[in-house]
């Protein structure tokens, strides 16, 4: 196996869970750099798993479009993605479970995490052409609340040390997905194999293409101008645009110096903050103005399936700062503004009738 492991315009890569938030733009974005892409869903053949990648690429040129093609994956299954990475020299493992909580969080969200994982790069090292994989992680993988508390800015070298099955599944999850993607890339440097690069995302924010993409961050603005938050918490985010995270897989992927991991982060806001753009965005529409007492979050969120009382208890009033220089200075990130990110998700939520603008 070639030990270059940057691709170049014309060579195959496959997309996991393509037909999500984030992977439909990593596809698009991918498409529109001149890769041949291989969108991977567990089911090819059913329309509603190929239409957000449909939709995601509608407006592209034909010759870009032509270069997309289908395959199958699933995560709990190994050697399912055989077939799907066969031939491809580039993987963007974007798949992962985009749930917060679940009855059995070990089975539902940390267990296809961390199988996919072994299930994915067991089919790159098998094809034997697979020269590199961008792995799709989060900073929750890197985040240490009680050190957010104490002014600490995460930068790449942070590791989530605090998650618990128990308090934060969604968290324990990206990071043990993350720790054994390393684990599998050192693996590979005696063999000459594939080498790894990680993003891990911010909030993400941007075009929806399909409802179930509201289940992933565009939730939190979907809930604010549906009038699910009739109050503010007192919450912040460091939000990136989906803009950026595919930009950003496209030129892991592309770029020879691209290695290690790379922190998604653009504008950072206060949920007041964040409103308060969105009110002079679309003055014309309903937002919460008041904000809501603490102790009544924590009360609302012991009756809330999707956040664990202790983790609620972490994020109140806990401003998140990243430094993303190195995803600026190695890949080149320019960062949507705040604005345009949150225009396209309300846009793309009112025109899909997944989340319609309340009007005065």
């Amino acid at each position: 196996m070639s030990t270059h492991h940057a691709l170049q315009p014309g060579e195959l890569v496959a997309v996991t869970g393509a037909s999500g938030f984030v992977g439909a733009h990593v596809v698009r974005s991918l498409l529109g750099h001149g890769l041949r892409v291989r969108a991977v869903v567990r089911d090819p053949n059913d329309p509603s798993k190929t239409a957000p990648v449909r939709a995601a690429v509608a407006d592209l040129p034909p010759a870009q479009q032509a270069l997309l093609e289908f395959g199958a994956g699933d995560l709990l299954v190994p050697g399912s993605y055989d077939a799907a990475l066969r031939d491809c020299q580039g993987v963007a493992h974007v798949a992962a479970v985009a749930r917060l909580a679940a009855k059995d969080p070990q089975r539902e969200i940390v267990d296809p995490s961390v199988q996919g994982v072994e299930t994915v790069y067991a089919a790159a090292e098998r094809s034997g052409s697979v020269r590199r994989i961008v792995h799709t992680s989060s900073i929750v993988a890197g985040v240490r609340y009680d050190d957010a508390r104490k002014g600490h800015r995460f930068d790449e070298r942070d590791w989530n040390t605090e998650s618990t099955l128990q308090t934060d599944p969604y968290g324990l999850a990206k990071t043990l997905a993350e720790r054994r993607a390393w684990q599998l890339a050192e693996a590979q440097v005696a063999k000459g194999g594939y080498d790894v690069v990680v993003i891990n995302p911010g909030y993400v924010l941007g075009t929806l293409y399909a409802r179930a993409h509201i289940r992933s961050s565009p939730a939190t603005v979907a809930g604010l101008m549906t009038g699910a938050f009739p109050a503010i918490p007192r919450l912040s985010f460091a939000y990136v645009d989906a803009l950026d995270v595919a930009e950003a897989h496209s030129q892991a992927l592309l770029r020879e110096q691209a290695s290690g991991r790379y922190l998604l982060t653009g504008p950072e806001a206060t949920l007041r903050q964040t409103v308060d753009r969105l009110k002079a965005l679309y003055p014309q529409a309903k937002w919460p103005s008041l904000p809501i007492p603490d102790a009544l979050v924590l009360l609302a969120s012991r009756f809330d399936k999707r956040m664990s009382v202790s983790t609620m208890r972490k994020l109140i009033a806990n401003e998140l700062h990243f430094d993303h220089g190195r995803a600026t200075r190695d890949l080149g990130i320019a960062w949507q503004p705040l604005d345009e990110s949150l225009r396209r998700t309300v846009d793309s939520l009112d025109a899909g009738g997944w989340a319609r603008l309340r009007r005065r």
